[in-house]
């Protein structure tokens, strides 16, 4: 069981996601599972997203994102005691 959750949250976010996936992929502290969660991206997001997550991301279909819902859902499929969101425009600074 990994210490921390990241959840990311996406919808057509390319380059932006490219970069916060490549920075939380060098962070030093290793101990976290990511949990991509994606709402009908269309424009090379999720291909970006398995690159790092090979499970690739919780689809939500068009038209059916309700923030509180979506980031309940994918909270009952983290494994860690710590959770963290970083939304896919977020990137981390350092390692």
């Amino acid at each position: 069981m990994p210490a921390v959750s990241i959840v990311m949250r996406s919808r057509n976010d390319m380059p932006l996601i490219a970069a916060a996936l490549a920075a939380v992929s060098r962070q030093h502290f290793r101990d976290f599972e990511l949990l991509n969660v994606d709402c009908a991206s269309d424009d090379g997001t999720v291909e970006e997203i398995r690159r790092y997550n090979p499970a690739g991301p919780i689809a939500i279909p068009p038209g059916s994102y309700v923030p509180g819902r979506v980031l309940n859902a994918a909270i009952a499929r983290c494994s860690g005691r710590i959770i963290v969101f970083n939304n896919s425009d977020c990137i981390p600074q350092n390692e």
